[in-house]
């Protein structure tokens, strides 16, 4: 009996030091992962997080595609993929959350799906308009260098309550909270330009911690309230969740490469070397004499990572109260000098914090709505991609 061909979409992140691609297949509430592939980047490949060698992504991207077409294909027939979903991210990636209030002509009359994606475009175009020359002056970048990449509705309010859906419903002024999320045109326009060489019918663009806490399988009160920080090679990204509402996210360009550099000057070694040696310090598989010189040599530059968190968490929350609890994913996340930071730095001196922050890992297995046929997903640097696979079906 012939296999029945399954429709198929690509799910890819495009990482300093690896690119991922996983092959996924949409199941009503479950995404299966049916094949999947990790590469590694040359080193010019993406630089703070921005595509910078195309030709070698595209490269890359063809070979992981076809691997992990290959490897669905042992068993069941799946189609070529033509849709592809994307993460964003990178040191002058911005996300925000705003609210637009539209007051309404007719309070008694009834919300209409017209006149409701009317308010919905309205408010989009005021909320751009409010914050586009802000977030340039915050990136240091000219004004009129950003683009949206993405924008979801977070809540919607009638007359100051929230409801699920405002159609058919009345009020006299409606209430929209956004997490808006914005990038440099030129790292939209190399994503773009990746898209349209495989000439895939469809692309979407998500900023990548967004997706991740979008898709949390946690407690429920840990998922409302939470900071997820993944710290990859080139950059790492930081998004708060407090009493359910998405506040923002920040990015910061210092990720595992950073450490990776350090041992390569200290021990005159090459970067291949030194970061064998670092992941094997991250193993605890050293002798100790030089896990201890390892560690003291990453000492001032974790701290100075520790205080670019610091900033990022201040831009985000506003002087708000932010959650204790923080979910650290991205292969980075394992040097065992980002777990002592986290417990020694003076956290709550300039941030507001109720309790001292915890620590925990997030894996692949905490993200819900997922099957892995392929049995690989099961590391911290595959939170990202895992959870890009889930979005997707956001957006359908």
């Amino acid at each position: 009996m012939p296999f029945q061909k399954k429709e198929t979409y690509l799910s890819i992140d495009i990482g300093t030091e690896n690119l991922k691609v996983a092959l996924c297949i949409p199941n009503n509430e479950i995404t299966e992962v049916v094949g999947y592939c990790k590469l590694p980047q040359s080193r010019s490949s993406v630089k703070s997080g921005i595509a910078s060698n195309l030709k070698s992504i595209i490269e890359k991207i063809d070979e992981a595609t076809g691997i992990a077409l290959r490897d669905a294909a042992k068993s069941l027939e799946v189609s070529l993929p033509s849709k592809v979903i994307f993460g964003i991210s990178g040191e002058l990636v911005l996300g925000t959350t705003l609210e637009v209030e539209i007051e309404r002509d007719k309070p008694a009359q009834k919300i209409s799906q017209l006149e409701f994606e009317k308010m919905r475009n309205d408010s989009l175009s005021q909320v751009f308009e409010a914050v586009k020359d802000s977030l340039c002056e915050e990136a240091c970048l000219p004004l009129g260098s950003i683009e949206e990449v993405d924008s979801e509705i977070i809540s919607v309010k009638i007359d100051n309550q929230e409801v699920s859906d405002p159609i058919g419903l009345s009020g006299s002024s409606v209430c929209f909270s956004y997490f808006l999320s914005y990038a440099p045109k030129l790292h939209i326009d190399s994503i773009r330009k990746i898209a349209e060489h495989f000439r895939f019918t469809r692309h979407a663009l998500v900023v990548e911690p967004f997706a991740i806490c979008r898709n949390l399988d946690i407690d429920s009160n840990l998922q409302e309230n939470c900071v997820i920080v993944d710290v990859g090679g080139g950059t790492t990204d930081v998004a708060v969740v407090s009493k359910g509402e998405f506040k923002g996210t920040r990015m910061f360009s210092i990720g595992g490469r950073a450490f990776t550099n350090v041992l390569q000057d200290y021990f005159s070694i090459s970067f291949d070397e030194a970061e064998k040696m670092k992941i094997s310090y991250s193993n605890q598989s050293l002798k100790q004499s030089q896990s201890k010189e390892i560690c003291s040599q990453l000492e001032d530059p974790v701290r100075i990572w520790a205080e670019a968190l610091e900033i990022a968490l201040k831009n985000i929350s506003d002087d708000n109260e932010i959650p204790y609890n923080f979910f650290f994913c991205g292969g980075g996340s394992l040097l065992p000098n980002i777990q002592e930071i986290m417990l020694s730095y003076p956290w709550q001196k300039n941030l507001n914090f109720v309790k001292f922050p915890r620590f925990n890992f997030l894996f692949p297995n905490k993200i819900k709505g997922f099957v892995d046929k392929t049995k690989f997903l099961n590391s911290l640097s595959d939170v990202a991609v895992v959870s890009l696979s889930r979005y997707y079906s956001r957006l359908k």
